[in-house]
């Protein structure tokens, strides 16, 4: 008389256990690339077929199998945003010109972007913030502001300083193509209008190296994506490098 739900098996974990676990303690730029690319392609899915807005995007969130595959998980924050289709209008853009849902403060307060912070009105672009603040930990190997939350007294301190400070800042130390501050930059904007949607994002010059097709996902019946042998190396060179660290 138990319930029972099965679920898929994504052997190697979450994305913040791997870049821990690798024996430099962060990603490569190429295996990040892949990783942005594929959870682009879920978030794209989540707005644009779903209409919801997943909330709570961070890299513990982001889990990875050996194939090289990434999931996004956790939609216990996800909240949906009611949608007025007009049939002589393109629906698929709705990530950039959906509609604004009311303020409310909810998700986890390091990858929360500004207007969440504030509770004020936030749409479908919330999360690509807090893509990009999952992205640049895992390019530094620790959060770009956790030096921030060791400093802070309590969450509301928390929040109010990472208001005061906006955006991190992405450090010339670390060894990126001009394409991936880009690509950050963008993701990161303070005003969620001028950050850009999943399908824009998704048409960055920083995805054409890994030569996979960019289409847009307009219904929940799209085959995915085969992987490029340029995609499916960047994934393994990432879990052979878990396995080695692993090794006794």
């Amino acid at each position: 008389n138990r319930v029972m739900i099965l679920m898929e098996l994504m052997d190697v974990g979450s994305i913040d256990g791997l870049y821990r676990r690798s024996s430099v303690k962060r990603l490569s730029e190429s295996v990040v690339r892949a990783i942005a690319w594929q959870t682009l392609r879920a978030l794209q899915f989540v707005h644009n077929v779903c209409h919801r807005v997943h909330r709570d995007v961070k890299p513990s969130n982001l889990l990875l199998n050996r194939l090289g595959q990434v999931k996004l998980a956790d939609f216990g924050l996800s909240s949906s945003i009611s949608v007025q289709k007009n049939p002589q209008k393109d629906n698929s853009d709705l990530g950039v010109h959906g509609p604004v849902r009311e303020g409310k403060f909810v998700g986890t307060c390091l990858y929360m972007a500004p207007e969440m912070l504030r509770a004020s009105p936030y749409d479908y672009r919330a999360d690509i913030y807090s893509l990009g603040i999952s992205l640049l930990e895992c390019l530094q190997g620790k959060h770009p502001n956790y030096d921030d939350y060791l400093g802070c007294r309590g969450h509301l301190d928390l929040i109010v300083t990472l208001l005061e400070k906006g955006s991190p800042e992405i450090p010339q130390e670390i060894r990126l193509s001009s394409n991936a501050r880009n690509f950050l930059a963008l993701c990161l904007a303070q005003d969620y209008r001028q950050r850009p949607s999943c399908q824009e994002l998704l048409k960055h010059r920083w995805f054409d190296r890994l030569k996979i097709p960019k289409a847009p996902i307009k219904n929940a019946h799209l085959p995915a994506p085969s992987r490029s042998a340029r995609f499916t190396d960047s994934m393994h060179h990432c879990t052979n490098t878990v396995k080695r660290s692993n090794s006794p």
